[in-house]
């Protein structure tokens, strides 16, 4: 993802189970063992943001900072979710900006950058990683002990050890470093789908109570358990498919095989999990093709996006960062099982965390400050459902935007939030 990456995975993120690592969930290749070494500076890696970089808790950590037209201390925290996502690279916040001139005609912005993207995987963990796939491919025998590895061989079993993703800890003191550093003032967050969880890392701190007003898009629902994040999703994504493969419909243009991986039923399934973080424009065209493999190269396609598979069955550092927080802020207790169905699928994904504590963030409580929330009832990703359930009431301001709108990619919703801000 040194360039690109997943939808939710969107999207936002989150992953398998969420992020979308790019604009265009494309799947990318992990950053160079010189890029890793380097300690991880602004001018190790170019990026489409300016880049500034802060040393927090011994860490190098990147982030970039646009301020407004008009020289002001109001700052506005913005979190485009993940976990997985490269927002320096991809330029997620230099597009929010310019897809909302009102806000950032008023405010300056903070954007951080995850620490996967400048880490390199030991190649023993490269290696684990390829075969937990390979394995899940086929939910093989040794699927769980190929998960087990990987959470040790790659780090995602020590304690307070967040190499890929944020802790609550490092995340606080991140912002309250660049907050100092530059004389800010923070006086907004928008977050976008595991945005939600990331606001809740500030909990109890000044970094919410001191706010004017908070924006969540599309949340992830914070408090669930893997079991009811998995069953929602896949209930969501059925009704997607089926709504989405009623009629008739125009298959999009054939593509060339870019793999020699065969195209499976766990490639359809995954292809289908995907299409949530798809622009809606190309979700009817995608689910025809996806439709009994019409269009394999498609299939085989989204299906790697999902997985954040690149090469020969190379899987980006981005699924670690998504594991890292995952892991911690999602209850898993799922063995290992069959993969011919898409919570057979999704479970897959979340099985690294069997094993690891979980330490889910307490529900939110924002007191009197202004929020909004924008849902769609269509969201296979972070399913409209949970998300009512799990947030709502966390704000004595609270207002809740719904759209129709089916990708969890859309902005209409976090749009409308931020008129008047």
């Amino acid at each position: 993802m040194a360039s690109a990456a997943i939808a939710v995975a969107a999207i936002v993120g989150a992953s398998m189970l969420l992020s979308s690592p790019t604009s265009g969930h494309e799947t990318a290749p992990s950053p160079s063992s010189e890029t890793a070494a380097s300690g991880a500076r602004c001018d190790d890696v170019a990026t489409r943001e300016e880049c500034r970089d802060i040393v927090v808790n011994g860490r190098n950590l990147r982030y970039t900072l646009t301020k407004a037209p008009t020289p002001t201390t109001r700052t506005v925290i913005a979190d485009f979710g993940g976990p997985g996502l490269s927002v320096l690279g991809d330029g997620y916040l230099l597009t929010f900006l310019a897809q909302h001139p009102d806000v950032a005609s008023k405010y300056n912005f903070v954007a951080v950058e995850e620490p996967w993207f400048t880490r390199d995987p030991s190649p023993d963990c490269r290696t684990r990683l390829t075969a937990f796939y390979r394995s899940s491919r086929t939910a093989a025998p040794d699927t769980q002990a190929n998960a087990q590895a990987l959470r040790t061989s790659c780090g995602l079993t020590a304690a307070g050890n967040y190499q890929w993703g944020f802790d609550r800890q490092t995340y606080r003191d991140l912002l309250t470093a660049i907050q100092a550093q530059n004389g800010l003032h923070y006086t907004g967050f928008i977050g976008q789908s595991f945005g939600s969880v990331r606001l809740g890392y500030l909990a109890g701190t000044d970094l919410i109570t001191k706010l004017d007003w908070i924006a969540l898009s599309h949340p992830f629902p914070v408090g669930v358990t893997g079991e009811e994040l998995v069953r929602s999703r896949a209930k969501a994504t059925a009704a997607l498919v089926d709504q989405l493969t009623a009629g008739p419909a125009t298959l999009p243009a054939a593509e060339t095989p870019s793999r020699a991986l065969p195209v499976t039923r766990f490639d359809e399934l995954s292809a289908a999990i995907e299409l949530g973080y798809l622009p809606s424009v190309e979700q009817d065209s995608a689910a025809a093709g996806i439709a009994g493999s019409q269009r394999p190269a498609l299939v085989a396609r989204l299906s790697d996006q999902l997985w954040q598979r690149y090469g020969d069955d190379a899987i980006s550092p981005a699924y670690l960062a998504q594991l890292d927080e995952l892991c911690t802020a999602v209850p898993v207790s799922s063995s290992a099982g069959v993969t011919e169905s898409l919570d057979g699928v999704l479970n897959a994904a979340l099985l690294p965390c069997r094993g690891i504590a979980a330490r889910p963030a307490d529900r939110l409580h924002l007191g009197s400050v202004s929020t909004c929330i924008a849902v769609s009832t269509a969201d296979t990703v972070a399913p409209v459902d949970l998300a009512e359930r799990t947030l709502r009431g966390i704000s004595d301001q609270l207002r809740w935007i719904k759209i129709d709108d089916r990708s969890h990619r859309s902005g209409d919703g976090l749009a409308q939030c931020l008129v008047g801000r």
